[in-house]
C-alpha cells in the first residue's frame, strides 16, 4: 500500500508539515509506503510559468497515479490555502486522483480560519475526480507546541490526528478491497458462480454484501458458501464443490504440499500486523517464551499456523515446547471464553 504525502505550505518546515511528519510516522508502523513531497521540491520558475515538463512534476504524477492516498497539508491565508499549493494542483492532469482517499490537513491562526479546507480546499480536490475525501484535521497555532524538531502537539490535537489517520487507513483499505481481479475472470458472464468466503476475509465479504459479482454478471447465478477457515474452503475447492475462493497465503501452500491443483487469480497486499497470539486478560503468559508447556489453539494448516511458529522459533522454542490443540477460529474462540 502507498501513500504520498505532499506540504503545501511555502515554508519548510512548518506547522502543517508537521503534520505530515507525524503522519509519516503512523503509517510506517503500519507497513504503508510513504513517498513524501513539498513544495521545495520543485523549481519556483516551473510552477510559475506553468511547465507541464517539468522533471519534478512529471515524477511527482507517475507517483500520485501509482498511489492509493494522498495527504495534504496547508496553512490557511486570509481564508484560503496556500496559492503555491494551488498553483501545483493546477499543473496535475484532471483526473490525477481518480481512485484515491485523500485526507487534508490545515493549520491557520485561529479557528477562524477553520472552514477554508471545506469550502476552498476540497472543491479542488473534488475536481480532480478523488474517490474519497475525508473530513481532515484543522489545527490553530496554538496547538502545534513544536515543529522545529520532533512535531509536538496538544493532546487534543494528536487525539482528533489519531483518529484521522485511522480513519484513512480504513478508507484505504476499503478501497483496497474493490476486489478488480475477480471482477475481472471472465469478460462473459459465467453461468453459475460458487464462492468460498470466510468472515474474516473483508474483501469478500464485502463484495457479498455489496452484491459486487451480482451487478456485474446480472445473467449468472452466484451463490456464496461460508467456510470456517482456509483449508476447509482449499478442500472444497479441489473436489469442485466450489469454483472460487479467497484466504491467507498459508493454506494455499499447504494444500498444493498435499496435491491440489490450484491457480491464483489475484492477489491481495500482506497485512502482517493483522494477526496475533492472544492470551486472557489477567493471563500470567506475558512473552511467547511464557506460552512452554501452555496448549495453544490454532487452525492446523492456516495462516495463523505459520504465525505460531515463526513467533516460536524467535523466541528460543520448538514446537513440541508447548501442546497444540487444532480447532477451528469458531471452536477456538468458544474455547478461550470457558
Amino acid at each position: 500500500m502507498r501513500v504520498i504525502t505532499l506540504a503545501g505550505s511555502p515554508r519548510f518546515p512548518s506547522r502543517s508539515s508537521s503534520l505530515l511528519e507525524y503522519a509519516r510516522e503512523k503509517l510506517n508502523g503500519l507497513d504503508v509506503e510513504v513517498y513524501h513531497w513539498n513544495l521545495q521540491n520543485f523549481a519556483p520558475e516551473d510552477l510559475l510559468y506553468a511547465r507541464f515538463d517539468s522533471p519534478a512534476l512529471k515524477t511527482f504524477t507517475e507517483q500520485l497515479q501509482q498511489a492509493d492516498g494522498l495527504i495534504v497539508a496547508t496553512p490557511v491565508y486570509k481564508a484560503a490555502y496556500s496559492g503555491a499549493l494551488k498553483t501545483l494542483l493546477d499543473l496535475l492532469p484532471e483526473r490525477a486522483l481518480q481512485g484515491k482517499v485523500v485526507l487534508p490537513l490545515a493549520t491557520g491562526g485561529t479557528v477562524a480560519h477553520l472552514l477554508a479546507v471545506d469550502y476552498a480546499l476540497k472543491p479542488v480536490l473534488s475536481a480532480l475526480k478523488a474517490q474519497e475525501i475525508l473530513h481532515g484535521v484543522f489545527a490553530d497555532d496554538s496547538q502545534v507546541i513544536d515543529y522545529h524538531h520532533r512535531p509536538q502537539f496538544t493532546p487534543n490535537l494528536q487525539t482528533r490526528l489519531d483518529t484521522a489517520l485511522e480513519t484513512f487507513w480504513q478508507a484505504l483499505h476499503r478501497r483496497d478491497v474493490q476486489v478488480p481481479d475477480l471482477l475481472s475472470l471472465r469478460e462473459s458472464s459465467p453461468e453459475a458462480l460458487r464462492i468460498g468466503y470466510q468472515k474474516g476475509s473483508i474483501g469478500m465479504v464485502l463484495a457479498k454484501s455489496h452484491q459486487l459479482l451480482e451487478k456485474r454478471y446480472p445473467e449468472s447465478k452466484i451463490s456464496w458458501v461460508e467456510f470456517p477457515a482456509g483449508p476447509q474452503m482449499l478442500e472444497a475447492l479441489n473436489v469442485g464443490s466450489i469454483d472460487l475462493g479467497s484466504t491467507g497465503d498459508i493454506p494455499p501452500i499447504f494444500a498444493q504440499a498435499a496435491g491440489a491443483d490450484l491457480v491464483y487469480v489475484g492477489v491481495e497486499p500482506p497485512k502482517p500486523k493483522a494477526e496475533v497470539i492472544l492470551v486472557a486478560e489477567n493471563s500470567p503468559i506475558k512473552t511467547v517464551a511464557d506460552l512452554k508447556g501452555h496448549k495453544v489453539a490454532f487452525q492446523k494448516g492456516s495462516s495463523s499456523h505459520n504465525l505460531l511458529l515463526r513467533a516460536l522459533r524467535q523466541a528460543g522454542l520448538k514446537f513440541t515446547d508447548i501442546q497444540p490443540t487444532y480447532l477451528t477460529p469458531a471452536d477456538a474462540r468458544a474455547a478461550f471464553q470457558q
